[in-house]
């Protein structure tokens, strides 16, 4: 399979890790065009960190042939990430199918294999808004990342899959994956050393 070439990529922050992860997707995909699904999309841009993952992935879809699905409840991220990828990869800009909705429900949709999904919503936090909104329309549920990742069809997750988490401590994975990741490690998911320490921390797991 033919390697990346990175040459004239666009700015985005992260990028030792983003590239890693791409990378190993371009490296597992074969003959097949990978399916990247991203939970929570761009919702503004700093050259830091935020906003770049879609940029990144748009870039790779373009550039090496890939689908890539994302969802967001707020109708201004998904307005900023259409506005971000004009800006930044007017090229590439409509690649993404960029969905307004709740990603608990819109999942349920999803019956295709997944090569790469992107977990970006809310915190899993008490006081943080966006979960405490989930909460409230779901009080049965304990842990939104647990469950929405149940919702999905089991066949989306297939032999090498790859599931990013961001803004996880890779020890203590505090954060997005705090509940997700020991779940998923004990139901034959495994962890992958990223490369690089960004900004914002991410964990990458690899189904076996």
């Amino acid at each position: 399979m033919t390697q990346i070439d990175w040459t004239g990529h666009p700015p985005f922050g992260r990028q030792v890790s983003l590239k890693h992860t791409l990378e190993l997707l371009q490296a597992h995909r074969g003959e097949r065009t990978p399916l990247i699904v991203e939970l929570g999309t761009a919702e503004t841009y700093s050259p830091d960190g935020l906003g770049n993952a879609l940029i990144a992935f748009s870039w790779y879809a373009g550039k090496y042939g890939a689908r890539i699905k994302t969802v967001d409840i707020r109708e201004g991220a998904v307005r900023n990430a259409r506005e971000i990828l004009k800006q930044y990869i007017p090229e590439y800009a409509d690649i993404p199918e960029i969905t307004n909705a709740d990603a608990f429900e819109w999942v349920t949709t999803l019956h295709e294999p997944i090569d790469l999904l992107y977990v970006d919503a809310g915190f899993e936090l008490v006081g943080e808004f966006n979960y405490r909104a989930f909460v409230k329309r779901h009080p049965e549920i304990p842990s939104f990342y647990v469950e929405l990742h149940n919702q999905f069809d089991p066949g989306c997750f297939h032999s090498g899959s790859l599931m990013l988490i961001d803004d996880t401590n890779p020890d203590t994975y505090d954060g997005k994956g705090i509940f997700l990741i020991p779940y998923l490690l004990d139901r034959g998911w495994r962890k992958i050393d990223l490369r690089g320490v960004p900004v914002f921390p991410m964990v990458l797991l690899e189904k076996a």
